[in-house]
């Protein structure tokens, strides 16, 4: 291909000139140039391209001409373009069209007058890339234009007599050869997928010796036998990264000293950094279910405006970091897979120069919710009173590890579930309400990385047992009992025998109705239990006392009776009854409720300690007076007993 000679101008009005390599595409710099003027016709030109910051200028032959950085404004402003061929100066002007193509217009540009600000841009097409500046060389002391002019164009510029640029001294008579740095304009790129190594070079006198310092580097050569000089510095030459302005001082063999602007070199060789803040193991985190199917978010810091390459199971998302130094992507519920597993996490970021680096990283992923199970509560999932009396305790199964939080009777208890699998709350009695209903155990576990489940169970509390009646006894001659009328029982009822000696026997009356006739009779001075159980196994005792004159010894303090659950007390076949009460003595017989009713006539006596008055209640048509004993107990006596309250 021929080769297309170039003049650039900067801001300043500094020159250079040169030709574009003998390579397709061939590349100039022009990012610090104001006018640019191109050894051609609008002829010899097929289009005109936009490639981010650059101008593509496309030959009629295919070539490409490739002005990097012409659209960078930052620091010289609007740029002009211009075509010169056999003496002719026309300004091209671009406009935007679709996908990046631009159309052109061209506008001729009159140089002849006397002078004219293009002058320096026209090319007169000797040999078809020799610039109007040439002739400029060999007129007195370089004409309008100067030995710097004449030395930023490209060329050697021969002085008569001994001085330098920068007022150094010199030797004798003869010519001095002003040196050059070529492509001054022309910015050095270091670091990404561009070069990484420094090459700047130039004309001058041989023998010269040339010193090309970058920031803190500094290359030392010698100018050869035609005239040129080459300071080359690879990549362990260069100094931290920066942009730096280049200098280079020459002298020559004569002494004469020149000190001259280098080439800006803009160095980054340094990868982006690059922290994962959010998502990943390294931070302590677990993707779970809620997570998942959301959208699984992998989110850090890093450089502002590098691109950040995400790559999870054979999927890729890639963000570009803001500037406030944050990047985040998020991958879709169907691109990570469910399960409790781990899988490696490849995050790439790239600067903009093109410096890249990788970090490795782990995603753990847990999307299966952890079990919960509720043991069969208290043998049968029915609390009766005696069981509630106790308190209960709520266990179950779950993953080992995993949280646990049971509402039961409104109060929520937690747990962790133990290395075997199991768990277990306690509730007190005080906290399980009386009566006969369902209540519902609601569990709730939730493992280490979130995920939850929540199961309902119910169980039945039924602490209520009908008390017993005794409706009436008949008593032999002699003393013994030989019938006893029960009513008022929801279960069934059974009676033992409470003897003068202190022993216990169990009792089988035949029933008839619901009177039970004892075969043989009970004796003179025993005492009759009759018990009510329920299907739940609550028990109701009613001590029935058949002997007159009763104090505790004997009745109350009779060792069976630590048997039973005594809630009744029934005086009304036993003549003036005198019994002491107290808090404790009632809580021993009423072993469940705390409660204890006591049915007499008015020649029952009770003597009752630390009890307060409570008014009076109504139980199935008969009235009761009501005591606090104590801090826990009650008692109900029939109104025409008489109370004592000592």
């Amino acid at each position: 291909m021929s080769t297309t000679g170039y003049i650039v101008r900067d801001a300043a009005g500094n020159l250079q000139q040169g030709n574009f390599a003998e390579v397709n595409p061939s590349t100039i710099y022009v990012s610090h140039s104001k006018d640019i003027s191109l050894n051609l016709s609008a002829g010899d030109i097929q289009g005109y391209e936009r490639h981010g910051q650059d101008l593509h200028v496309v030959l009629q032959g295919g070539e490409v001409l490739i002005l990097n950085g012409y659209f960078n404004e930052g620091t010289t402003g609007d740029k002009n373009l211009l075509l010169s061929e056999e003496g002719n100066l026309v300004e091209v002007t671009l406009e935007d069209r679709a996908d990046g193509y631009l159309a052109a217009g061209y506008e001729p540009l009159d140089t002849s007058g006397k002078w004219s600000a293009y002058d320096e841009m026209v090319f007169l097409d000797v040999d078809r890339i020799e610039p109007t500046v040439a002739p400029l060389v060999a007129a007195p002391f370089l004409g309008g234009v100067g030995a710097a002019g004449a030395a930023a164009a490209g060329g050697a510029v021969l002085l008569a007599g001994g001085g330098d640029d920068d007022g150094g001294g010199g030797g004798g008579g003869g010519s001095v050869t002003v040196p050059t740095v070529d492509d001054v304009d022309l910015d050095r790129i270091i670091g990404g997928t561009g070069d990484d190594t420094v090459v700047v070079t130039g004309t001058g006198s041989e023998g010269s010796t040339v010193e090309v310092t970058i920031g803190t580097e500094t290359q030392i050569v010698t100018i050869g036998d035609r005239g040129t000089w080459i300071a080359e510095f690879d990549p362990a030459d260069l100094p931290a990264d920066g942009i730096y302005t280049a200098t280079v001082h020459v002298e020559d063999l004569d002494g004469n000293t020149w000190d001259l602007d280098g080439p800006l070199v803009d160095i980054d060789t340094t990868p982006p950094d690059l922290d994962v803040t959010v998502g990943v193991q390294s931070v302590g985190e677990i993707i779970n279910a809620v997570e998942h199917s959301t959208g699984t978010v992998i989110s850090g810091t890093g450089e502002a405006g590098s691109t950040v390459d995400v790559l999870i199971n054979g999927t890729t998302h890639s963000t570009v970091v803001g500037s406030s130094g944050s990047w985040s992507v998020t991958f879709a519920s169907g691109e990570i897979n469910t399960g409790e597993y781990t899988t490696g996490v490849s995050i790439t970021t790239t600067d903009t120069r093109g410096n890249a680096a990788s970090y490795s990283e782990t995603l753990v992923v847990d999307t299966i919710a952890p079990p919960a199970t509720l043991n069969v509560v208290e043998g049968d999932d029915v609390i009766n009173a005696g069981e509630a009396s106790d308190g209960v305790t709520l266990s179950g199964s779950g993953e080992a590890g995993a949280s646990i939080s049971v509402l039961f009777q409104g109060i929520t208890r937690t747990t962790t579930v133990a290395g075997n699998g199991t768990w277990s709350v306690s509730y007190a009695s005080a906290e399980i309400i009386d009566g006969t209903y369902n209540s519902a155990v609601t569990i709730t576990t939730e493992d280490a990385a979130g995920n939850s489940t929540t199961v309902t169970e119910t169980v039945v509390v039924d602490t209520e047992v009908g008390t017993a009646e005794v409706t009436g006894i008949f008593e032999e001659a002699n003393g013994d009992v030989s019938l006893v009328g029960v009513e008022g029982f929801d279960g069934t009822v059974s009676f033992n025998a409470l003897h003068s000696n202190g022993t216990t026997t169990v009792e089988t009356p035949t029933p008839v109705g619901s009177t039970y006739s004892f075969s043989p009779d009970l004796p003179d001075g025993s005492h009759l239990v009759v018990v009510n159980s329920d299907t739940s196994g609550n028990t109701s005792g009613t001590l029935l006392v058949l002997d007159d004159n009763v104090s505790n010894s004997g009745t109350l303090d009779h060792a069976g009776l630590s048997n039973f659950d005594i809630d009744a007390l029934n005086l009304n076949h036993a003549d003036q009854a005198t019994l002491f009460l107290d808090e404790d003595t009632i809580k021993d017989l009423s072993v469940n409720s705390d409660t204890l009713t006591v049915y007499g006539t008015g020649d029952d006596t009770l003597d009752v300690s630390g009890a307060a008055a409570a008014g009076q209640r109504v139980v199935d048509g008969q009235t009761f007076d009501v005591y606090t004993v104590g801090t826990d107990a009650t008692l109900l006596v029939e109104e025409d007993v008489v109370v004592t309250i000592i």
